[in-house]
């Protein structure tokens, strides 16, 4: 991925290479995958650049606020909190050997699949909390959307990693706020391959009802499209 920036190569793909159908592939492999059967569908699948930014009002790597007006004139506002955790004081962690290696990887954690980890470490970071104000209405995420995220990173940019973000989509009648959330395991300035960074790419999705669902690409889907290069899209 590195090698590709560097050299420019995401700029200068031939017509016929995959890499000029890279996000309409990713689009279409994530279409396939992952909208069935949660009641999700593909008008939530958008380019981000041409989405209306909601202003981030304070970001450190604790807490991350969000303030702004839609559309309608309603103010909606986000509050993002991180909490470090010890990885064995959690209730269960399953690993998975992998046959004929001694590698061992983090399968699952209090039941459920992770994203942004695969070894155990010490201490690992999660969100703590997700605050959602629209209007007159507040609403607390449920921790389902985003427990299993492991290593969220808050306010750092690397290559195609970036800060959380939150966006507005006006859809007819219907408003949606969309929440964009990266991981950031084994991310560090001498590490500059993103293939090596445990990351994910979630999108968690809201309207004035609530929490609506999430659309999540794992580390290895994201490597599978070259999500490392710079105008990488998404969904």
């Amino acid at each position: 991925t590195y090698e590709l920036m560097k050299n420019g190569a995401c700029e200068r793909l031939r017509p016929e290479s995959f890499g000029d159908y890279r996000d309409s592939f990713f689009i279409d492999y994530v279409i396939r995958t992952k909208l069935k059967g949660r009641n999700l569908n593909s008008l939530f699948i958008n380019n981000r650049n041409l989405l209306n930014k909601l202003k981030v009002v304070s970001c450190n790597n604790q807490i991350i606020e969000i303030k702004d007006k839609l559309e309608s004139g309603e103010l909606v506002y986000m509050k993002i909190e991180k909490q470090k955790n010890d990885l064995q004081n959690l209730k269960s962690i399953e690993l998975l050997n992998i046959p004929g290696t001694i590698d061992t990887f983090v399968y699952l954690i209090n039941g459920y699949e992770v994203y942004g980890i695969d070894r155990i470490k010490d201490t690992v970071e999660l969100i703590k909390s997700i605050d959602v104000v629209i209007g007159d209405i507040h609403f607390t995420v449920p921790d389902d959307a985003f427990r299993d995220l492991f290593f969220p990173n808050f306010c750092e940019t690397l290559y195609s990693i970036k800060p959380i973000e939150a966006f507005f989509h006006q859809f007819g009648k219907d408003e949606y706020i969309y929440l964009y959330i990266f991981g950031k395991n084994d991310q560090n300035l001498e590490n500059f391959e993103l293939r090596r960074v445990q990351t994910f790419m979630a999108k968690l999705i809201f309207n004035k009802n609530g929490y609506v669902g999430r659309i999540l690409a794992t580390w290895g889907e994201l490597n599978a499209y070259q999500w490392g290069c710079p105008n990488f899209i998404g969904f």
